[in-house]
């Protein structure tokens, strides 16, 4: 859900007022009517879209803070502007700490018109107690009717012990709270430090109509001993399953993904990403991995893997494309940059050697007999040296039997992409931040 970010602040605007009420200016001239516009709203109203940035990165506050007050000034130039303007505005809202939290329910509750408004909400706490992620469910439950989009972040930066990170505590009337927000489909965690597996199994369970679910770099520490092993993950699907069409996970423990997969019910989900820890794989991937082959309806499957100083390792890749059903469409291979290797200093050389050794099951894998006609597979290279053209060249003589298959006149079963990822992006700082294995 993309839209304009806009960030709470408490602000004097014109005349000394809040945006709270700048839809009420008795007397206020309104310049559309006086200059008599030579252009038509309908183009007037493009201009304030074109504003809106809708690539905008949400964790970015300063990059977008002129966009924000360019449509806040756009709120107050006329009435005749205010609508689309403030739309745009309310797309979507930052909150930043306790303070703001209450400013903007405060907000909705004396103009009671702006909450339809609010599509997306971004509560980004910089590790503050009272944390506002703890609190935002309760105090905007039933006020945000059309909110489709919640994103849950802290940032700290690295740090020496993930126990120093606090905790996620959200009471049960929190909970309660979340299945409020009727419309909110896609719940986005980040950053977040959990007591306990069922907090977050009951939070992401919270929202009745939930299909898209993004975690990045979650932390599962139990008070006594901190270790992720102690976490008590069931080993059986809890009774009402999530149904969730879309789900991305990034560098949490794989015990807690394995949980997640069982708490899933297996015919929605259709597309899935994965983008495991640094950490090596200490089971075996059916023990991890096993209800992927239950995902019988999955239409794409990304798979993220590091490059290291030494290139990379694809046993844990391997074992999950034997899981993958038949009807998948598009399988992603995409290679990322991790550690020396991020400063470039690994070669081009030992990514081709790391493919070398490892051909003959990447062949077996992805051999498209066990995939139907419409299967494709693209191999890509996040922020390499060379063009898309140099790395066909090599890995052609390594992968024949993918390249040789065509299943269009002109259309590959294999292709390779050279691509770049936007800041925002998990794999972007990975450094010393990902959850212990």
């Amino acid at each position: 859900m993309q839209g304009a970010a806009f960030t709470y602040i408490p602000c004097v605007g014109v005349g000394g007022g809040s945006l709270a009420d700048t839809s009420a200016t008795p007397g206020r001239l309104c310049c559309m009517d006086v200059l008599s516009p030579r252009l038509p709203l309908e183009l007037l109203e493009l201009i304030v879209d074109y504003i809106r940035d809708d690539d905008v990165d949400d964790m970015d506050f300063y990059s977008d803070f002129d966009e924000y007050r360019t449509l806040r000034a756009c709120c107050l130039v006329c009435r005749t502007l205010l609508p689309r303007s403030r739309g745009n505005l309310l797309r979507r809202v930052r909150i930043m700490d306790m303070g703001q939290l209450r400013s903007f329910a405060w907000m909705l509750d004396t103009v009671v018109e702006n909450r339809a408004l609010v599509l997306e909400l971004v509560v980004l706490s910089i590790a503050a107690q009272p944390s506002p992620a703890d609190s935002c469910a309760p105090v905007l439950a039933g006020k945000l009717p059309r909110l489709r989009c919640l994103r849950l972040r802290t940032e700290m930066g690295p740090v020496p012990d993930p126990t120093m990170r606090p905790a996620v505590r959200m009471h049960r009337s929190a909970f309660a709270s979340l299945s409020s927000f009727q419309q909110l489909v896609e719940l986005q965690l980040s950053g977040l430090r959990f007591l306990q597996y069922k907090h977050f199994l009951r939070l992401v369970s919270s929202a009745p109509k939930l299909s898209v679910l993004q975690c990045m770099q979650l932390w599962f520490n139990p008070p006594k001993t901190g270790s992720t092993s102690d976490l008590f993950i069931p080993t059986h699907p809890p009774v009402r399953q999530l149904r969730l069409y879309h789900v991305d996970l990034a560098f949490i423990p794989r015990a807690v993904m394995a949980g997640l997969f069982r708490a899933i019910e297996p015919s929605s989900v259709k597309h899935l990403v994965i983008t495991p820890n640094k950490a090596p794989l200490a089971d075996d991937v059916e023990s991890t991995y096993g209800d992927v082959a239950k995902f019988r309806n999955l239409e794409s499957f990304t798979f993220f893997i590091a490059v290291a100083e030494d290139g990379a390792e694809y046993a844990e890749v391997l074992g999950l494309l034997a899981l993958l059903g038949h009807n998948v469409r598009t399988i992603t291979l995409s290679h990322y940059l991790h550690g020396a290797a991020r400063n470039h200093i690994v070669p081009k050389r030992s990514m081709i050697d790391a493919l070398r050794r490892n051909a003959d099951e990447l062949q077996r894998s992805l051999d498209p007999g066990r995939f139907s006609a419409d299967t494709r597979v693209v191999v890509q290279f996040q922020d390499f040296h060379g063009s898309e053209a140099w790395w066909t060249k090599e890995l052609e003589p390594i992968l024949p039997n993918l390249f040789k298959v065509q299943h269009d006149p002109g259309g590959r079963y294999l292709s390779v992409k050279n691509v770049t990822y936007s800041d925002w992006s998990p794999w972007e700082d990975d450094k010393d931040r990902s959850a212990p294995s």
